[in-house]
């Protein structure tokens, strides 16, 4: 009786321990891997955009949005499992991870028009690497910081530590230098036209005076005479137009437009009661801005005229920080991610 007793007993057990396994364990394991899986639910509706279908809502704090095609999006997201930063493709209902490396514990991701993406590893300026759309994954012997593409997605517009500027080749691995002003510039964008590069810079003779002080001050590098142009200081957010012929900025409380050849500069005013949160062009002519005040509200400007055309989504946001808007090529969805938010992807009519 003893002995059916303890075998009773150790059977009871086994039971218990595959059962342990198979609820905790192995979940566990196949969170590891984590390839296909759906977008989780968000935990609470306070951490997150309080909106209904159809948008698509995530928890998760997103950023880098870059769409591949008109179905998916790609984004760098923190990966709880891994605890590194991964870069995931989502197509609307599933997510797939496209690149992971655990041993680059800082990593920022520059995306070219033909959707290569350079990494590099914010601790160690000799960390850069290029993985292509096909898979091929290469480090590269390029070193510094304020990176942008060119359209052609064969060059990278650098700077390094604050002595020189220069345009990469990645096909031949090899860099050319080019003259370079005194100025630290810490940020670059390349026009669509590939003839211009908005250089953004903080003057660090003025750091210490904050009456005076100009700081975020933008310059365009004219890259056929190699000279630059100083546009305006006390700016954010530059961005050019599809056609690379005019780039908006913020300044104040306005959105300014300048264009090349004529050095024309319009601006659109926010309206009262609003606060400015980020735009993205639509086109060459249509901005489209999303600001607000408590409520938050897409709306687009056609900056021809500096008219407000009709709002087209209303959304409230339980945060406003680092907000990112994407266009989907045939321009019928729009991308927004925040820290806090998660990831919204709003189709448009």
């Amino acid at each position: 009786m003893a002995l059916r007793l303890l075998i009773g007993a150790l059977v009871l057990v086994l039971f218990g321990l595959i059962a342990l396994w198979i609820f905790f364990l192995l979940p566990s394991e196949q969170s590891r891997q984590n390839r296909g899986t759906a977008i989780p639910t968000p935990i609470s509706n306070e951490e997150i955009a309080k909106i209904n279908s159809p948008y698509i809502k995530t928890g998760k704090i997103v950023s880098n949005i870059h769409w591949l095609d008109n179905t998916n999006l790609a984004y760098a997201t923190y990966h709880p499992s891994l605890r590194t930063m991964v870069v995931a493709k989502f197509d609307g209902q599933k997510e797939d991870i496209i690149f992971e490396d655990a041993s680059i514990k800082i990593p920022s991701f520059f995306w070219a028009n033909n959707n290569d993406l350079l990494i590099l590893d914010s601790r160690d300026p000799n960390a850069t690497y290029l993985l292509k759309q096909n898979g091929d994954f290469s480090q590269l012997t390029l070193t510094g910081y304020g990176y942008s593409w060119a359209p052609d997605s064969q060059q990278i517009f650098f700077t390094s530590n604050g002595t020189q500027i220069g345009t990469f080749n990645t096909t031949l691995n090899t860099q050319s230098l080019l003259p370079y002003s005194t100025l630290p510039f810490i940020d670059s964008f390349w026009s669509a036209d590939s003839s211009t590069i908005a250089l953004f810079n903080y003057s660090l003779d003025a750091l210490g005076d904050e009456e005076n002080s100009e700081r975020s001050q933008l310059y365009l590098l004219d890259l056929n005479t190699q000279q630059t142009q100083k546009i305006a200081s006390n700016v954010s957010s530059p961005a050019w137009s599809v056609d690379g012929k005019r780039i908006a900025y913020i300044k104040d409380d306005g959105i300014y437009i300048y264009t090349l050849g004529t050095g024309e500069k319009n601006v659109y005013e926010l309206p009262t009661n609003t606060t400015f949160v980020s735009y993205t062009w639509k086109d060459n002519t249509i901005l489209t801005v999303f600001f607000g005040q408590g409520a938050t509200s897409f709306r687009n400007i056609n900056t021809t005229d500096n008219s407000s055309l009709p709002v087209l989504e209303d959304i409230t946001l339980s945060s406003m920080q680092n907000i990112e808007l994407a266009y989907s090529p045939n321009k019928q969805s729009i991308a927004l991610a925040t820290q806090k938010n998660g990831l919204l992807i709003v189709p448009l009519n």
